[in-house]
This record gives C-alpha cells, sequence and structure tokens, in this order.
C-alpha cells in the first residue's frame, strides 16, 4: 500500500525499500514535465523529481497541503507549482534541487500554473479575476518569477497556453471544458487558438472540428502538439451517440501555420491526459493509464516511465474523531429514555437525558448505516446500511447483539414504518413497490406498487390494518391512496377534481382522521419553478359519516351539553400518566363521500411539513413557514415570525406553538442522507413523541432536541377551553387561527452526547467511491448509462483506490470515471473540512493601474460600489500612495494587502500626483468575492445596454438574463417593463449557467396584443404591461447551459423570433445532489429533456439561426461582434416591417 510521507521527513530524500512496505511502480503520478533528463511530477499531494528512467527519486516540497501543476522553467533553475497551503491555490516557486517555495500569488482564488515564458522570467497561470470575456471566465496571467503585480494576457478566455520558440506569439485554448469528460462534442470543446502578441491578431486552428484539443504545445519543428479524440467521420457524428463512444485520446500534431492533424501516440485506453513538452521541443511526457509516459518527438517512440516509491504516511490512516451532538437520523424508544441516531454513517443509542453510548454493528466508516426505526415494542431497530456492496435494510436487537439483513433488493430503498404493533417493517425501494415485512416469519409481501415515480408518504393506521402511500399520477401529481396492510384494493383518499394534490399523509392517534398536506403550482418538469412558488395547505378527512358539522362548538341544548362534557372529560382523562390504560382503536372507515369530507385546517403559513400525530387524540404537529412569490421553491418570508413547529387540534382547529432551539443553535448542518420521515409508528416527519406525548423531539440543524408540550401532545386543547376558543356569543368555535404561545422565551433542551468513532480513511475512501458509483447506476436518468460499461468503469478506477492518500485525488479518480458517461451536470465537490483561510481577498470597488511613476492609480470606479460615494473625496485618475500604512508601488501584488488588510475597512492614501506629500486618507469598507462579482456584471451589462443603444439609435432594447431562477425573473420583468417603449428587444442570455424559468419566460413573450386601453387623462394606448409585442432576438453562447439552453429552443420552435450566437453549451439533464459520507457532495443527473420532435437535449447544443462567434480579436478591441449582428437582425426585422406596412396603406 502506498502511503502519505511523514511530515517530518526531509526534504531531499531518497527513498529505499522499508520491510515495511516494498517499493512498487507507482499510478497516479500527476501533471509530468520533462527538463534534461529530469521529470517532475506530483504525488502524493506532493512535487517530485526522478530521471527519466525512474531512478534518482526526489522529493521537492514537503508539506501538508497539495501541492500541483509542477512546470520546470525554461532553464531548468525553478519549478513553478500551484498550492492551497494557504486555503485556495496560489502560484509558488522553488529550486529545482529543493528549498523553500516562495509564494508568487495572494489572491483568495484559484491559481493553476500552467508554465512559463520562453526566457523563464515569468510563470504563466490561469485564474477567474473579471479580466475575460465575462466576470466568472478564466484567462491566463503572467507573473515575475521575481515577484511583483500579475498581469493578464490579452485574451478573452485562457485555459492552457505554450510560447512559440521566439517568445512572440502563444497557442492556447480558450475553452476549458471539462478535461475527465470524454467524448464530447460541442461548442464549448477545448479549442485551438494561435495569438501574435506583437500585432494582437488571432487565427483558429482546425475551426469546424466539435472535438476537444487540450493542452497545446509549441514544438520546435514549428507544429502544435496537443490531446484530441477524433474519429474518422467526426463530422457526421451525432454527438451523445453510440458511436462517438469510439473515440479514444491520443497526442496529435498540426502546423502551427495550419493543415491536417497527424496522429502522433496509438494508445488504446482513451486516458492520455496532462501532456507537456521540454523547452527544447525534444521531449513529451504524459499521464496515460495512471501512469508517466515519454515521447520522442523525432522518432514517435513512446515509453513508460515506471518509478518506484516506498514512503511513510503524510498522515495517520486510522484515527479517533470524538463526535459531539451531530445527529442526521433518528427516533427514539418506547421508554422515550434512549435516543437512536445516525450520525457519520454509523448507528448508536444514546440517552436523552442521562446514559451511557451503544454503537449498533460499527464499523471504522466502512460502511453507511442510516435512518434509524425503533419498534413500539422496544425490541428491535431497523435501519439501511450498504455494508454488503448495496443498500439493504437491516433489523438488529438494541443491543446490537444479532443484526440480520431482510432485504436482497440491487435497488436504493426508501422510507422504514414499524406497524404500530411491531409485527411488521413497511418499506420503499426505489423498484416503485412498497413492501411489508413480517418479523416473526421473515416473510416479504408486496402491500402496492406504481409504475410512475417512487412510492412515499407510507404511515401505518393505529389498528394495524392499513397503510397510507402517495404515489404519482401521469400528470406526475402525488395523490394519497389508502389500501389494506394485508392486501387488496387501494383507494385514492380525494378527488381531482377537489385538489390538486395530496402528500404527507398520517393517521391520527384515535383513528378518525387522516390529515394531509396539499399542493398547487408544483412543476412537473425538472426545473424549479422560479419565481411561482409552491403552496401547501392543510387537510384533514373523517374517515367515519359525521352526523354534525364538526366544526360547530354550539349548544343548542342540555343534551348537547351533557355529551359535551362527557367527551371532555373522557379526552382529559387520557396520557395522563395516571389514567386507566387506552381502548384499543378500531378504524372504520366510510368510503362513501370520503373526499368530500376532507376540510381545510388553518395554519400561519404556506409552507407545510414534518406531519407527527400526537400519541393520543386527534392532533398532529408540524412544521410551518411562510414562502414568499418570486423567492423560489422553499425561500421562506424574510422575518417570518409565525414560522415553527406548531401542534393544531384537527376537531377544534386549536394551534399551539412548540418551543423552539435556541437561536444560535438552529443553523442547517449535517443533514445526512434522508429517506422519508423520522416519526414513528404512525408516520410522519423528522418529528417523534414520547410514548406519553409531554416531550416532542426534533432535529433542528444538526442537533437534537427535546421539547415539553403541556398536557398529553395537545390533549388539553382538547377540553372545554377549546370549545370557547375562536368563537363569539352564538358563533361557532374552535375556528381560530390564534396560536397558544409556548412559554416566554422557552427554548427545547438539546439532546447531548460524545461519542469516539474510528476512521479508517482508506476504508472510507473506498466507501466514498463505492458509494458514488453506485448511486450513479441507481439514479442516472439513462438507466443505459450513455452506453457506457459501467461495471467495466468500475473495474477500471476501483484499483486506484490503493494510491490515494487524500479526498481530492479521490475525487479526481471518481471524476474520470464519471468521465466516461459524457454527460454533463455531474462531478464530486466538497468534502471535509480542510486548510481554511481564516481571510478572503477584498476590493475597494475601483479598478487598479500600473502608472510610469511607479505608483498604482485608481482606475474605472464601479457603479453602486464602495467607492462610489458622495462624500468619498476619490476619482478616476487619482494616485494610490499607499494602503493600511503601507506604502505600495507597482512592484509590489496589491492583492497581498487587499487580502491581508487586518481591520473591516481599508485605509488609502491617495493624492492627485505621485507623491505623498498632500495626500489625504479615503476609508472604503471594501466588498468580498460575491459582491465584486455583482459590480463587475452590472458594468458588463450596462456596456451592452449602450453598444445597443448607440446602434440602433435608442430604438432597440437590451436585457440580460445572468441565470435562471426566481431574482433573474424578477429582475426580467423589471427590466423587460423597462423597455416596453422599444421598437424592438434583444434578450442576451448569453453565461446563463441555467435554473428553471423558461416556461415562465415563454409564457411572457408569447403573448400577442388583442386589445389596448386608453385612460380619459392618459393620452396613450396602454398595452398589457407584461408583454412585449416588437421584433425580438434571443443571444447564446457556449456558455448558455441548461435551462439557459431550453430557453431558447422553445423561442426557436414557438415563433418568437430568431437565436442569435453559437451553439449552446449541450448540457440539458436535471439534476440532483447526493451527500456521501465524507462529506462530499455527488451530482445525480436524473431526468433528461426531449425537444418535441424527439431530440434529447444532452448533448444537443441548440442550434442558432444566425450564426456569429465573439473572437479574441474582438475582445481586445472591446467589439461584442454578437451584440451588433443582433442588432442588424432586429434592425432588418423593423425595416420589413415598415416596408409591409407602407406597402399595405398604399
Amino acid at each position: 500500500m502506498i502511503r502519505k510521507a511523514s511530515l517530518g521527513a526531509c526534504v531531499s530524500l531518497v527513498l529505499l525499500l522499508a520491510a515495511s512496505a516494498a517499493a512498487a511502480p507507482v499510478k497516479l503520478a500527476r501533471h509530468p514535465d520533462y527538463h534534461a533528463g529530469r521529470i517532475a511530477f506530483s504525488y502524493l499531494g506532493d512535487i517530485w523529481t526522478a530521471n527519466e528512467d525512474g531512478s534518482s527519486v526526489l522529493r521537492v516540497t514537503d508539506n501538508a497541503a497539495r501541492d500541483v501543476y509542477p512546470r520546470f522553467s525554461p532553464d531548468g533553475k525553478w519549478i513553478a507549482f500551484s498550492s492551497n497551503r494557504y486555503g485556495g491555490y496560489d502560484v509558488f516557486v522553488v529550486s529545482a534541487g529543493g528549498g523553500v517555495p516562495r509564494r508568487l500569488t495572494f489572491h483568495t482564488g484559484g491559481d493553476d500554473v500552467v508554465g512559463w515564458t520562453r526566457d523563464s522570467q515569468q510563470v504563466i497561470f490561469r485564474a477567474a479575476r473579471g479580466d475575460g470575456a465575462f466576470p466568472s471566465v478564466a484567462v491566463l496571467y503572467q507573473i515575475p518569477v521575481s515577484g511583483g503585480q500579475e498581469q493578464p494576457l490579452p485574451l478573452d478566455w485562457g485555459y492552457s497556453a505554450s510560447y512559440a520558440p521566439d517568445g512572440k506569439s502563444l497557442v492556447f485554448n480558450r475553452h476549458p471544458a471539462t478535461w475527465s469528460r470524454l467524448h464530447y462534442r460541442g461548442s464549448y470543446a477545448a479549442d485551438l487558438w494561435i495569438a501574435n502578441l506583437a500585432n494582437k491578431t488571432y487565427t483558429k486552428l482546425l475551426a469546424d472540428e466539435r472535438y476537444n484539443r487540450y493542452w497545446p504545445m509549441w514544438g520546435a519543428d514549428n507544429a502544435i502538439y496537443y490531446v484530441a479524440d477524433p474519429l474518422p467521420n467526426d463530422k457526421s457524428v451525432k454527438p451523445g451517440s453510440p458511436e462517438v463512444r469510439k473515440s479514444v485520446n491520443n497526442i496529435y500534431k498540426i502546423p502551427a501555420a495550419g493543415g491536417q492533424p497527424v496522429q502522433v501516440t496509438k494508445h488504446t485506453d482513451g486516458s492520455l491526459f496532462w501532456p507537456s513538452m521540454s523547452s527544447d521541443g525534444k521531449t513529451i511526457v504524459y499521464e496515460d493509464n495512471f501512469g508517466i509516459w515519454k515521447l520522442d518527438v523525432a522518432s514517435g517512440r513512446t515509453s513508460e516511465i515506471k518509478i518506484d516509491i516506498a514512503t511513510d504516511e503524510k498522515a495517520n490512516e486510522y484515527e479517533v474523531e470524538t463526535v459531539t451532538n451531530e445527529v442526521a437520523g433518528f427516533d427514539i424508544s418506547p421508554s422515550g429514555r434512549r435516543a437512536v441516531i445516525s450520525t457519520r454513517g454509523q448507528i448508536l443509542t444514546i440517552a436523552t437525558d442521562r446514559g451511557d453510548i451503544t454503537r449498533v454493528a460499527p464499523d471504522p466508516m466502512a460502511s453507511r448505516n442510516d435512518s434509524p426505526k425503533w419498534s413500539a415494542d422496544g425490541k428491535h431497530i431497523a435501519f439501511v446500511s450498504d455494508r454488503s456492496g448495496r443498500d439493504e435494510i437491516w433489523i438488529t436487537d438494541p443491543e446490537a447483539r444479532a443484526p440480520k439483513k431482510i432485504t436482497d433488493l440491487d435497488t436504493e430503498k426508501g422510507q422504514l414504518v414499524w406497524t404500530p404493533d411491531s409485527k411488521s417493517l413497511l418499506y420503499t425501494a426505489a423498484d416503485k413497490k412498497l413492501y411489508s415485512y413480517s418479523v416473526a416469519d421473515g416473510k416479504t409481501a408486496v402491500v402496492a406498487s406504481t409504475d410512475i415515480g417512487r412510492i412515499g408518504s407510507v404511515a401505518v393506521s393505529p389498528d394495524n390494518k392499513w397503510v397510507s402511500f402517495s404515489k404519482q399520477d401521469r400528470t406526475q401529481r402525488s395523490h394519497i391512496y389508502i389500501a389494506p396492510i394485508a392486501g387488496g384494493d387501494e383507494r385514492h383518499l380525494s378527488d381531482d377534481n377537489l385538489l390538486y394534490s395530496e402528500t404527507n399523509a398520517v393517521w391520527t392517534a384515535d383513528g378518525r382522521y387522516v390529515v394531509f398536506t396539499s399542493s398547487e403550482g408544483v412543476s412537473g418538469g425538472i426545473a424549479s419553478q422560479g419565481g411561482i412558488s409552491s403552496t401547501t395547505s392543510l387537510w384533514a378527512v373523517s374517515l367515519r359519516d359525521r352526523d354534525r358539522d364538526p366544526m360547530n362548538r354550539d349548544i343548542d341544548n342540555e343534551a348537547q351539553g351533557l355529551a359535551a362534557e362527557a367527551a371532555a372529560r373522557q379526552s382529559t382523562g387520557r396520557g395522563a400518566g395516571g389514567g386507566a390504560a387506552a381502548q384499543p382503536v378500531e378504524v372504520r372507515i366510510d368510503w362513501s363521500g370520503l373526499a368530500r369530507r376532507a376540510r381545510q385546517l388553518t395554519v400561519p403559513g404556506n409552507a407545510i411539513g414534518g406531519l407527527t400525530p400526537t400519541p393520543e387524540g386527534h392532533s398532529v404537529a408540524m412544521t410551518v413557514a411562510n414562502v414568499v412569490a418570486g423567492g423560489g421553491r422553499g425561500a421562506a418570508a424574510p422575518g417570518d415570525s409565525s414560522a415553527g413547529m406548531y401542534i393544531v387540534n384537527v376537531e377544534s382547529g386549536q394551534l399551539t406553538r412548540v418551543p423552539p432551539a435556541a437561536p444560535s443553535t438552529t443553523a442547517a448542518g449535517a443533514g445526512g442522507r434522508g429517506r422519508g420521515g423520522a416519526g414513528g409508528g404512525f408516520g410522519g416527519g423528522a418529528m417523534v413523541f414520547a410514548r406519553d406525548g409531554r416531550t416532542l423531539y426534533f432535529r433542528s440543524g444538526s442537533g437534537l432536541y427535546a421539547a415539553p408540550i403541556g398536557g398529553a401532545g395537545g390533549g388539553a386543547a382538547q377540553g372545554p377551553s377549546a370549545a370557547a376558543s375562536g368563537g363569539g356569543r352564538g358563533g361557532r368555535g374552535g375556528g381560530g387561527t390564534a396560536a397558544e404561545p409556548a412559554a416566554t422565551n422557552a427554548t427545547a433542551r438539546q439532546v447531548t452526547y460524545t461519542a469516539n468513532l474510528e476512521i479508517d480513511h482508506k476504508a472510507l475512501r473506498a466507501q466514498v467511491f463505492n458509494e458514488g458509483w453506485r448511486i450513479m447506476k441507481n439514479r442516472f436518468y439513462d438507466a443505459k448509462m450513455h452506453g457506457a460499461d459501467w461495471n467495466a468503469a468500475k473495474s477500471m478506477y476501483e484499483p486506484l483506490l490503493n494510491y490515494l492518500v487524500d479526498e481530492e485525488e479521490l475525487h479526481t479518480v471518481m471524476m474520470m470515471m464519471i468521465g466516461q458517461l459524457n454527460a454533463s451536470h455531474t462531478g464530486v465537490s466538497g468534502g471535509p473540512p480542510g486548510a481554511q483561510r481564516s481571510v478572503q481577498t477584498r476590493y475597494p470597488g475601483f479598478d487598479v493601474v500600473a502608472d510610469a511613476s511607479g505608483f498604482y492609480k485608481v482606475g474605472h470606479i464601479y457603479k453602486e460600489g464602495p467607492a462610489d460615494k458622495d462624500y468619498l473625496k476619490i476619482e478616476e485618475g487619482n494616485f494610490i500612495i499607499a494602503v493600511d500604512d503601507r506604502d505600495l508601488k507597482t512592484s509590489d501584488n496589491y492583492w497581498r494587502y487587499f487580502t491581508i488588510a487586518s481591520g473591516n475597512k481599508f485605509h488609502f492614501l491617495i493624492n492627485d500626483k505621485p507623491a505623498k506629500e498632500g495626500a489625504w486618507e479615503v476609508t472604503i469598507a471594501p466588498v468580498v468575492g460575491g459582491g465584486w462579482t455583482d459590480l463587475l456584471y452590472e458594468r458588463w451589462v450596462d456596456e451592452r445596454r449602450d453598444m445597443v443603444t448607440k446602434s440602433s439609435n435608442g430604438d432597440i432594447g437590451y436585457l440580460h438574463i445572468r441565470a435562471m431562477d426566481a431574482p433573474s425573473l424578477r429582475k426580467f420583468q423589471l427590466d423587460l417593463a423597462a423597455n416596453r417603449t422599444k421598437k424592438a428587444l434583444v434578450i442576451d442570455q448569453r453565461f446563463n449557467g441555467g435554473g428553471g424559468i423558461d416556461q415562465e419566460l415563454l409564457g411572457i413573450l408569447a403573448g400577442r396584443q388583442y386589445q389596448y386601453t386608453i385612460g380619459r387623462d392618459a393620452g396613450i394606448q396602454l398595452p398589457r404591461p407584461q408583454n412585449f409585442y416588437g421584433p425580438m432576438v434571443v443571444m447564446e453562447n457556449e456558455r448558455s447551459a441548461s435551462d439557459a439552453e431550453m430557453f431558447p429552443a422553445g423561442f426557436k420552435a414557438l415563433g418568437l423570433g430568431k437565436v442569435v450566437g453559437v451553439p449552446s453549451m449541450g448540457a440539458v439533464i436535471g439534476t440532483g445532489s447526493y451527500a456521501l459520507l465524507d462529506g462530499s457532495t455527488i451530482r445525480t443527473p436524473g431526468s433528461g429533456v426531449w425537444t418535441a420532435t424527439g431530440e434529447n437535449m444532452e448533448n444537443y447544443g441548440v442550434p442558432p439561426d444566425v450564426y456569429i462567434d465573439n473572437t479574441p480579436e474582438d475582445f481586445v478591441k472591446r467589439r461584442d461582434a454578437q451584440i451588433e449582428k443582433a442588432v442588424e437582425v432586429l434592425k432588418a426585422e423593423l425595416a420589413g416591417k415598415k416596408t409591409t406596412s407602407s406597402e399595405g396603406a398604399k
């Protein structure tokens, strides 16, 4: 096994065979470079060098952080590399023979080393500083090896590059694409460009190709070498088709002056990545099949460089971690004195007050175990575990003496629900079935099934005879059904003519009601509804016919009074802890007129969830919040004082507020992998009542809390006082909405624990890898995995786990495996917290420009930014003399000072001349990353709006859609209103990464004028304000993705106008996410999108009606050719419209 080297290891170290670990050729040595017979590479998070035959291995850096992308300077003296020693990746240089690395960049954004200038004086790196075609686009920078300020190269985009031997020209990739995604064909593919930096001219090589052309290298023979995967008939191959899967990465070359490409290497595995050419152009080293290879350029011969390394651990692979109070899922024991919880993939039972901890089926984080459910008789705990290699359900005794696997289904498992008598366990699975497992005989029966979606919201009646569940209809609306557990016909609880949808059903403890939620405005597609928030209402249906209105609290005669008094005595006597045992509940369902007996319950919110019945009576606990219009799905109203947990009495309508967790502890935390509610035997959400109803347990953030409940689970509200609430004299009581407040300043008590968990990091990495592979297998929208052999992919990449020592490299391996799918909306990100920056780069709100005087000057001041204040004495052209009492010269890197500033403000010394004398102080409260990006974006939009206004004499309007989300929809509506008087409109959605508002946008734009109004004093015609009736164009580019492709496709299909630009990215899948055991997240595309003509939009790319691209030369000249073409198209339409109208008038 290869392990990470000791922190105390010498920087210069010859590694010998050790008794504990014999040397062996390593895998996953990354990012190789070559100079004069030596190769540099990154391995185990450090930089190494070796002879080209693999001998004389030298560890150049040895740091707890990750060091990557090593590149020799052309003179061989230095190695530049990127390291995350201070949080984000920065550029460092170190002597090629070892030594103390020197930091060159200080911005907290990622800086990836690309190479060197030919004179060895400047390091080239890739970063996004807002200097490209769009604020988020990365470009290439150069920084002196001696230190100083980085400068962007004159490029609009930049990923990888190599200088010509004379240093005057540069070959580069504009598009970054995704290097691990194989077989991609489309507008976002890595492309080849040559820049003549002297005269600022740019030439595209292989301009008509759609495949990736990565990592260009300018050879001494004046040929451009690069990695590509063309097919013989590539132009006729459909992107995303089975035929494109035959493409294989190899090194090719093409004359710098243009011509036909020639294949250089002949590898067949398709895993050739990250080549680098020596400064003399004679040798290329590269990764292939997870090893390092060498290409002799002159002869074309290739050979593998086998490097043997044996080393000690750099960080302990096995350790014990203390976990405190973290709860991902839970249930409560029948006594209420114990809780079973899941945390970090482990199952524990803990005391709800005081007591020891029991681990259930423990392992050193080598499997995920979650969704625990405790049976009502206290004898069993059920949970989901993947210790067998896939999700299965296990049952064990609380002491974990005899765990037993009860399922054998190769599919994800969902909600687990015990019957109240503990004789059966019901569960759902991704095979769209609801199962019932009998504890006594171990037999499993199918209770219900569906052919659309998965079954959810399972709840069992208190008499163990009935089960309610939700499933979708053909319109993807969710509905509640009731069926006998023992088998029989299922019946719809409601009626399509009465309610749009139903879900989250629970049975009240007295067996008289089913309480559920109904939602409207729910999308049946893959995307969110943008600004149209779904609203949820609470409903209850009486299972029995009633002889009077249940909401009528009037006492019209003495007989009714005596009956009410008797009912009150019976109600208050239950659940008090000392009364007689409750009578067995019998559930009787009068099916005739069932749907008509449903009635809405009044609660203070429109986002309702977590329904959990009280142990006795007819009350239900729930969570309530208010969703604001335009806030996106699930967005609670700011300052919503009514949001919280409530208990509602179904019959009286009385609300009781549950004491919340303390405010400081309610931040969202580790949610784990939810598999349905954590309710008890009657179903429910992430709340559980103690059996006596006096305590309600719930999760808040990552903690477990216990809230005291007055009476017996709200039962006190069922007495005479409830009848009096909400009603006036002679009126109907009980219908009031005012909630009984929780005790003043009362908060729930946190259930605390501390546990020591063993962690085997090697086993954890294997778990994360296999979990990621399995979740993609089970959730990827195409069950055929885009034609990839997914089992073979696992077999190919799983052996590499023996060569990993950290999560970042694990994620790289997983990304390469996922890349076999040739799919968008995928990837692994996040993970356990590593070295975190304590500070972030901040921005003063103006550009900083170098001046020949040796001082920096104030450049463009951003509108509405921190420097754009009337009270600040600062203007463009002022000299910056110092910042925070540090003199600032152009030889300094100003990002360093903008990052390490000790206070919350910048204190600049400003002058109108390049001298300290006469300078004045200006104090600015800077912005951080997101705020700065917003300022850059607004400037970008303003510039394009001005272009359109100027070139059309104000006749044509312009707006940009930044994302396909609720804020962007709101901004679109405002911008559309501002452009209502324009004759035509440019709708720009370039660089839009998607979201889910295409239908809302198209619904607005598809409106046609059919009338107008004229007010007496208005004097003008007033058409409908939310539409635009003139000619329109939509702009797209290679960074228009996902819903920003569905929108132009719909715009074209509906005949609303022309689309201008280049084809969109071809990245259209509805995606979700899944939290892996190490805390990282894997994106899981679960829904595909097809056009009405049957075209799968993934790997498609919406073709524009008018093709026009922006070039690097346009960027340098501050020109937007796509904007100019859009205006030209609209001018032609306006001219044609005018001509047609004139001819019609004649």
